[in-house]
């Protein structure tokens, strides 16, 4: 039954082809776990064949947020499993997930991301004619995710005909199929239309489907080019630790928060289909009203 579960979230559910492979691969380990591959009967597993999986994974010094990734793809297909009928009772149901040390987002400072533009726009009027295109996308797309805030699987799949009125709004699809609308900056809009034009001047955008953000050749940018576009060029103008889309996203999230703006609407920009996922963010917000408070109260001043 692992095979219809896997057609249901791929179909019905239209999860990415990443979630996709890592659901598979988490139910097929529990079942390797139980040596019954070839012969796993889910509708025989109880709590705790499930609580002696997770010990097994803990004795491997697997981390608990790993361990709590996989036990998210065995509910979810427990749960699938008994709103089908399949089972009368669901075995996850009652299992608690393992506690975890919150870990705070990995964000490129405001004056960091400063440097690192100038360095790239510095790199675009020394590069050769040929390079241009390729430097030019790479600054376009470095851009975009930080004014935007999207994930790297909506980014690789921005086409032309997704923003409205002048390149003023942007339409995503963004995970489990919900639609959201984000607004793109003056800025941002002069420098998208600028690529477009070099795309259709250059004959690069080849493709009916006409997708933004394509190599020199014309194809479409897949999640991996962008990864290491976005890696690379950060690693090159000196972003010490990480260094990805997701970083990008994470100082789209800490920048707006820092400027004000309330979580309600960044959790909107962001996608996120919980306010607690967003709320992560407030703790640079609580780092910046600290720096307020010690040069403004009249104590604090005098404590310091």
């Amino acid at each position: 039954m692992i095979t219809e579960f896997i057609q249901y979230i791929e179909v019905e559910r239209r999860y990415s082809s990443l979630t996709i492979k890592k659901y598979r691969r988490d139910v097929e380990f529990f079942a390797i776990h139980l040596n019954t591959t070839t012969t796993f009967d889910p509708t025989l597993v109880d709590s705790d064949d499930i609580k002696g999986w997770i010990m097994a994974q803990r004795a491997a010094n697997l981390s608990p947020t790993s361990i709590n990734s996989r036990l998210c793809s065995l509910r979810s297909y427990y749960k699938w499993l008994h709103r089908g009928g399949h089972i009368t009772n669901d075995p996850t149901t009652n299992i608690k997930q393992l506690k975890t040390e919150k870990k705070l987002p990995s964000f490129i400072t405001e004056s960091q991301m400063h440097k690192l533009l100038n360095d790239l726009q510095v790199l675009l009027n020394g590069a050769p004619s040929e390079k241009r295109y390729d430097i030019f996308r790479d600054i376009v797309l470095i851009l975009f995710i930080y004014t935007t805030g999207l994930r790297r699987a909506e980014v690789s799949n921005v086409k032309i005909n997704d923003f409205e009125e002048e390149f003023t709004k942007l339409r995503v699809l963004g995970k489990g199929d919900k639609i959201r609308i984000i607004p793109i900056l003056n800025a941002m809009q002069d420098n998208i239309k600028r690529l477009v034009r070099v795309l259709y001047s250059k004959n690069i955008c080849n493709s009916h489907k006409n997708f933004l953000f394509l190599t020199q050749g014309g194809e479409k940018l897949s999640d991996c080019d962008i990864y290491t576009i976005v890696h690379s060029r950060l690693q090159s103008v000196g972003i010490q630790g990480k260094s990805s889309p997701h970083v990008l996203r994470h100082t789209f999230a800490t920048h707006m928060m820092n400027g004000g703006a309330d979580m309600r609407s960044i959790q909107e920009l962001l996608g996120h289909s919980s306010l607690q996922t967003t709320q992560i963010y407030t703790h640079n917000s609580i780092s910046e009203l600290k720096k307020v408070y010690n040069s403004a109260h009249p104590r604090a001043r005098k404590l310091n």
